[in-house]
């Protein structure tokens, strides 16, 4: 075993003396950060868009999807609200005191403030029951949309739904 490893010791003390002989070289000067940008002056340029807190989006496709059907079909408020109407027992607290109105708006904080009375959510879980229970009233206003429109403009609609979901409209 020592001679196998002899001439391994011998390139350690040869590669020990050369670190040691040899001083050190100074490090390379760090490259300095880039230049912060320049904030442009007020009003020259486009405002970049924030994407919508969830909640606030669900309201606004709301109202977008009312808007539309309500352009092909009077009636619509009493078409939608027929939803609650008809959800399972187990789940109308979550909507009780929730209807479309007259310009589609849905009161989505009321949504939230009723899962979390329920108990059995808080926080977080709470915020991501309510958003499930909103999702499944905006999938019956696109089951609703796909009976009233015409095949290419409820695609459009659902194309748009769609961008305004994931923050692009």
């Amino acid at each position: 075993f020592a001679r196998a490893i002899a001439p391994h010791v011998g390139m350690l003390k040869v590669g020990l003396e050369l670190f040691v002989a040899e001083p050190a070289e100074p490090a390379a000067a760090p490259e300095p950060p880039p230049a912060p940008a320049l904030t442009p002056a007020p009003g020259t340029h486009a405002a970049v868009a924030r994407p919508a807190r969830p909640f606030e989006t669900y309201q606004r496709i709301f109202q977008k999807v009312h808007a539309a059907l309500a352009a092909a079909r009077p009636g619509v408020p009493p078409r939608l609200n027929s939803y609650f109407e008809r959800l399972p027992e187990k789940r109308r607290p979550i909507f009780e005191g929730v209807q479309f109105d007259g310009e589609g708006s849905v009161d989505v904080a009321r949504v939230l403030a009723n899962v979390t009375a329920g108990g059995a959510y808080r926080g977080a879980a709470a915020r991501a029951r309510s958003l499930e229970a909103l999702e499944d009233l905006l999938a019956f206003a696109l089951f609703e949309v796909k009976n009233v429109l015409s095949k290419e403009k409820a695609e459009v609609l659902l194309r748009e739904v769609g961008r305004m979901q994931v923050g692009k409209a």
